[in-house]
């Protein structure tokens, strides 16, 4: 199942806490890791910014772009397994839930898709189970944290989900 139609405005403004200092993101990573929670990147930049400051997310989700340009390639060295999917521009493909959730249980993996990733944000935070913290990019401003342990935080994206789907 795809979704189209997605709110754009709602997600042009984070919907988490937004993070400007690197540095500070990386010690929330290492924070949320400690007490047990799976990080999940989305994002080709927050990714490889990741994998340069020694953390290695549980999951990545990369599409070998970055704001529409090619992004230099991230070393799959580092994850034990890469999945693909396809995902067409300004959609979210739902299939990504369960290859997500596969690589949670192959951490660390990498997801790459062919297509666009930005949207498939949404779908992980909406619908993908577990104690997680999902880092993106958003553009010009930092990188945005959400806290997948605290229930309002799902709740957003699966009305974002929900509206959608009652549009298309």
């Amino acid at each position: 199942m795809i979704v189209a139609d997605l709110d754009r405005q709602a997600l042009m403004s984070p919907q988490g806490v937004l993070i400007t200092s690197f540095e500070d993101v990386i010690r929330q990573a290492e924070e949320h890791r400690k007490r047990g929670a799976a990080l999940v990147t989305v994002g080709d930049r927050t990714t490889a910014s990741f994998v340069k400051e020694g953390v290695v997310p549980d999951v990545a989700v990369v599409d070998g772009r970055e704001q529409r340009t090619r992004a230099p390639p991230i070393s799959r060295k580092f994850f034990r397994k890469v999945y693909r999917a396809r995902n067409a521009a300004g959609t979210v493909n739902l299939e990504l839930v369960d290859i997500v959730e596969e690589a949670l249980s192959t951490r660390p993996s990498m997801v790459f898709v062919e297509g666009e990733e930005d949207l498939v944000t949404v779908a992980i935070c909406a619908m993908v189970e577990g104690d997680l913290r999902v880092f993106y990019g958003q553009p010009h401003q930092g990188v945005v944290l959400v806290d997948l342990s605290l229930p309002k935080a799902r709740d957003r994206f699966r009305k974002i989900l929900k509206a959608s789907s009652s549009r298309g």
